[in-house]
Order: structure tokens, then sequence, then C-alpha cells
């Protein structure tokens, strides 16, 4: 995942959709966190690499800052809502396959889906919330 959003690091700006200008302003202007045990180093600014996902050190993280986290990748995102992180999570729908894919809230408990992803339109954006997270 790191080595594919990397791009937003020198991402052109000009002439650009509002859009990718924001994303570009914001993925430049956040702290970022990335979980890899294969990942030899980081090179964007305000990055920080960590071996393993520890609980504990991320929610301490969240309790310490007043904005909101984002999580990337399907295989975080399982482990941060199946640990209790995740409060809110937007999912958003583009009819495009590259791969075979990996299921957003496998082996989380979660269950979001109604019908088939491929019925939902283009750039569909939904939101869930998910229970209180467990006492420890």
């Amino acid at each position: 995942m790191y080595e594919a959003m990397i791009f937003w690091e020198t991402a052109p700006i000009p002439d650009q959709p509002s859009w990718v200008v924001d994303f570009t302003k914001i993925w430049r202007g956040a702290d970022k966190i990335v979980f890899s045990k294969t990942l030899a180093s980081v090179s964007s600014t305000r990055t920080t690499l960590e071996r393993e996902f520890n609980v504990k050190a991320i929610r301490q993280t969240k309790a310490d800052t007043t904005h909101d986290l984002t999580v990337g990748g399907a295989d975080l995102a399982a482990q941060a809502i199946g640990a209790g992180l995740v409060e809110e999570f937007h999912l958003f729908f583009w009819p495009l396959a590259l791969g075979g894919g990996k299921p957003a809230v496998l082996g989380t408990g979660v269950s979001i889906f109604n019908n088939s992803v491929s019925d939902a339109p283009a750039a569909e954006s939904s939101t869930f919330t998910t229970p209180s997270p467990p006492s420890e």
C-alpha cells in the first residue's frame, strides 16, 4: 500500500482537478505511520515505519490527538476494526477490479453488505459505525 501511496508525495498539482489538489495537500501535511515487516525504509516526509501493529500504542495515539485518524488497506483496517480502534468507517466503491482484491472487513465480525458490491454505482460512499471498543 505504501509503495502505491508514495505517489502523492511528489504528485504534480498544476492543472489537476480540485480533489487531486486537496488529497495531495492532505497527504503531504499528514503524519503517517506505515506498518510493515518487510519494507526496508520510508521516503516520505512526516512518516514513521513500525514493524508491529501495537494496539496499545495506537489507542494512546488516538487518545492524544484532536483530529481524525485514517487507516488505509484492507489488512490494516481489519486489524484496527477487530481491535475496537475504529468508531466509524467510510467505504468508497468504484466499479474497477485490479487483481483478486481483499475483503475490507474480513475477520472483524462486522457485516455490512446486503447486496453485491458490483451493484454499487461509481464512487458511491457509505458510512458505517462500529460498536464501542472493548474495555481493557
